[in-house]
């Protein structure tokens, strides 16, 4: 078997597919050494999106029942994110390290200002901003780092704990948008 078909059975097996066949939404081959092939494919089999990824796996999985993560790493410990809707066929903007989303919603941490971060929650496909907020982070090089655990309580509430002041202090919040 060549590595390349063992490493699209790995990540098939991997990941939890539904009846939607989840194998033939997201194709990812290693087309050389190091160098993955991935693409999104609607529900007429046409591609919607086709990209390389260089050194790191991107990996795939359902975060609500028609909603698919494809997460691309893109460095040491950053990565980036598109969503995609099986039932609509609808592509996501790529989002950088996200924390958490369910499908609708997004949250992630973004530089507002020059040094001022926040926590944006946003629409997955329409990009509309629900709130912004913004805390005494950690001065963390990966903003992703900065959220310790995030964890969505209802369609208004997410609870996190994030890495606070130079001290980097844990501290647990309920957002409500």
């Amino acid at each position: 078997m060549n590595r390349s078909l063992l490493i699209t059975l790995i990540l098939v097996l991997l990941c939890s597919c539904s009846a939607d066949d989840l194998s033939q939404r997201i194709v990812i081959q290693e087309s050389s050494p190091g160098v993955y092939e991935y693409e999104v494919i609607d529900g007429d089999g046409i591609t919607i999106l086709s990209e390389i990824s260089y050194r790191l796996i991107p990996t795939y999985r359902y975060i609500s029942p028609t909603v698919i993560s494809l997460d691309v790493g893109i460095g040491t410990a950053f990565s980036r994110s598109v969503f995609f809707d099986t039932e609509t066929d609808t592509l996501s903007a790529w989002i950088y390290d996200p924390i958490i989303s369910d499908g609708s919603m997004v949250a992630y941490i973004s530089e507002i200002s020059t040094g001022e971060l926040a926590i944006v929650i946003q629409r997955v496909f329409s990009e509309e901003v629900i709130a912004v907020y913004v805390r005494d982070f950690s001065p963390i090089a990966n903003y992703g780092g900065i959220v310790v655990s995030a964890e969505i309580c209802n369609e208004n509430e997410l609870m996190i704990t994030y890495l606070s002041g130079p001290d980097f202090d844990r501290k647990r919040e309920v957002l409500q948008f």
